[in-house]
């Protein structure tokens, strides 16, 4: 029996295919792009939820995090993200050995495309 499992294991382990990591990087570079635009063409929310997994884990300050694709479109219902844009262009990427994980930093711009104004009471006289 013990003979049975080293076979297997042996062969689980050969059969498993190398991973490019330049195509890898170039993957994730350019997914990252191709989610910057978008926030650009629909809105930040909009990219954000179009390029989410549906087990996204949302990180807020003073929040519990906020789990999965329903309840950050819930958050996003009641935030607006009309006022302003938010592009990036990634410059670095890495992934890990495995290709199971990987991440992307670069610059950001945020423009802000409406003031906010704080509301305006007009008394009558």
């Amino acid at each position: 029996m013990k003979k049975l499992i080293s076979v297997f294991l042996i062969l689980f382990v050969s059969c498993n295919p190398q991973i490019n990591m330049e195509q890898e990087k170039e993957t994730l570079l350019q997914t990252d792009i191709d989610f910057s635009n978008r926030s650009v063409e629909v809105g930040n929310h909009q990219a954000f939820l179009e390029f989410a997994s549906p087990d996204v884990v949302l990180l807020k300050p003073n929040s519990y995090p906020i789990v999965g694709k329903q309840a950050m479109k819930q958050l996003y219902a009641e935030l607006s993200d009309s006022n302003y844009r938010l592009a990036w262009k990634p410059s670095f990427a890495r992934v890990s050995e495995s290709g199971d994980l990987g991440y992307t930093f670069g610059i950001y711009l945020l423009e802000i495309t409406e003031a906010r104004l704080p509301n305006v009471i007009k008394l009558r006289a």
